[in-house]
């Protein structure tokens, strides 16, 4: 047997290369991503709030931080309209710039209402 033996042998830890790559070749490695997405999937539908006055602690915070994008987003509007970039002033320029930064920042204004991400 060798120096480190049989017990060692057993952990996954042990058998990485040089590069912190498995060796096994990721034996199981997709039922486990599997299993830990079900199960953070399943802790966070418990612990999400599901009434309104369950969800009013956390408006304060959620109003902040979409006030701050759309901040950012008006500033940027502002700033671009005043280089002269004519598209600034349409309507449709300006949808597209908020729906931009809200499909961009969608977690950080759900903050803690956000599902995990897996």
């Amino acid at each position: 047997m060798p120096l480190w033996g049989r017990r060692a042998l057993s952990s996954a830890a042990v058998l990485t290369s040089s590069t912190g790559a498995s060796i096994l070749g990721g034996v199981g490695r997709k039922k486990r991503e599997k299993k830990l997405k079900r199960r953070l999937l399943k802790e966070w539908e418990e612990k999400r709030p599901k009434t309104f006055r369950e969800t009013l602690p956390y408006l304060p915070g959620l109003f902040l931080r979409t006030l701050l994008v759309v901040t950012a987003g008006m500033v940027l509007i502002v700033f671009l309209g005043a280089l002269g970039f004519k598209p600034a002033e349409t309507f449709w320029f300006q949808l597209l710039v908020y729906l931009g930064l809200y499909l961009i920042f969608h977690r950080f204004i759900l903050g803690p209402l956000a599902p995990p991400r897996v």
